[in-house]
């Protein structure tokens, strides 16, 4: 259940796009655009301890939002971009030598801005989603569903280091919180609220070249991340709900993230991006699309 609360909260996927702001006089804004965006995840876990399952995940969705963007508020060189996002997702976990499965599928709104100066950006981002949780046992024993709510937060700041004309090298340190709370008839199915809190650092190397009128800038990230907290939904080790949870807590692992973003003009832009996973008994990726139009 957690381990999808962390996937793709690397970093603010919702304000991703490369923004550069005008050198101007007097602060300007706002500036609105909007985006859409499609996601594929997939992850298998191996059995973490003598009471979890090897288990995989792969999760499907899309999400879109509005943001404002203001320049010049502090400085000649400053900008904020303040949005709201909306999301669908849809996640299946199955486990290895049992047919039990189990589905999370939902709505989810959230709130997430960045703010930039020079080189430096910091970005944090809210957000709520909305689930349904369906167990399906087989006909082992009967199916059953419940209400669950993640609450997310997540942070990071950057600094960007030119080490070229168009090329650079960017240092990175963040954070992601994740409380799961759910509805009625936990207890009977196994489960209690939990929370995951991660940590994460790295750096994102890239450069920037025009192929016909396009700006094209290809990035690398690379990250090593803990999730320091990771508690356990389930209430006993032994019941069908154990290994919603991988215990993960302190296991140091890898993150490689490519990406490509594209400024077509006008306003025109998208982004194209994966992500690459790995580390003790973990092993994952996904990919994602993302068109931006701003006025």
């Amino acid at each position: 259940m957690l381990g999808y609360s962390a996937t793709g909260r690397t970093s603010n996927a919702f304000a991703s796009m490369p923004f550069k702001a005008a050198v101007r006089a007097v602060p300007s804004g706002p500036s609105w655009a909007s985006w859409v965006e499609g996601l594929g995840d997939w992850q298998q876990n191996s059995a973490a301890s003598a009471t979890d399952t090897s288990h995989f995940t792969e999760t499907y969705g899309g999400q879109g939002g509005i943001d404002a963007t203001w320049q010049n508020l502090a400085s000649a060189d400053d900008a904020l971009v303040l949005g709201v996002v909306a999301s669908w997702m849809t996640s299946r976990v199955t486990y290895d030598g049992s047919p039990t499965s189990i589905r999370l599928s939902g709505p989810g709104v959230g709130l997430y801005g960045t703010y930039l100066r020079g080189n430096f950006s910091a970005d944090l981002a809210f957000k709520t989603d909305f689930l349904g949780l369906d167990e399906d046992f087989a006909g082992l024993s009967p199916n059953a569903s419940i209400n669950a709510t993640n609450y997310g937060v997540s942070g990071n700041t950057q600094y960007k280091i030119m080490t070229g004309t168009a090329s650079f090298v960017e240092p990175t340190g963040g954070f992601s919180y994740t409380r799961t709370t759910f509805g009625n008839g936990a207890a009977a199915l196994d489960l209690k609220d939990a929370s995951t809190l991660r940590l994460q650092a790295g750096f994102r190397l890239g450069t920037s070249m025009t192929v016909g009128a396009t700006a094209v800038e290809p990035t690398l990230k690379v990250l090593a991340y803990d999730n320091v907290i990771a508690e356990g939904s389930s209430i006993a080790a032994d019941a069908p709900g154990a290994a919603i949870v991988p215990t993960d807590e302190g296991k140091v692992r890898g993150e490689l993230d490519p990406a490509v973003n594209f400024d077509f003009g006008n306003g025109y832009s998208s982004n194209l991006s994966g992500q690459v996973r790995f580390g003790d008994e973990l092993v994952g990726g996904a990919v994602r699309a993302q068109f931006r139009k701003q006025w």
